[in-house]
């Protein structure tokens, strides 16, 4: 979170962010994940690693009711993704990143508890 931002304008900045779009009128957030810690596992030497160990990180599940012409991923300099797709829920976990697979796996259990999926 930026200093004076909320989990709603931060979750919403940074859909702005790292997809590139003009309006936020499509998306529209339902819920968010309780937070996780983000820990890399020892002996990870990375300078990002250090940097964002113990971080907590909040999942939020947003609902898109737009097109996908929309997104611009060539906006920034450099492009924070190269791609997007769409996965279905089961996809989703054997597509993400091992290191994060922890706090997506929580997210999904969460939501799909909650009945939100």
């Amino acid at each position: 979170l930026e200093p004076e931002e909320d989990f709603v304008d931060a979750c919403l900045r940074e859909l702005r962010e790292e997809l590139g779009v003009d309006s936020l009128d499509p998306f529209s957030i339902i819920a968010q994940a309780p937070p996780q810690v983000y820990r890399f596992p020892p002996g990870v030497e990375w300078t990002i690693a250090q940097r964002y160990d113990g971080q907590r990180q909040t999942v939020c599940l947003v609902d898109f009711e737009g097109e996908d012409s929309m997104f611009d991923l060539t906006r920034d300099d450099p492009p924070e993704f190269e791609a997007f797709d769409w996965f279905s829920r089961s996809e989703v976990i054997g597509r993400c990143w091992e290191l994060k697979r922890p706090i997506v796996e929580a997210a999904i259990t969460y939501f799909a508890n909650e009945r939100f999926i």
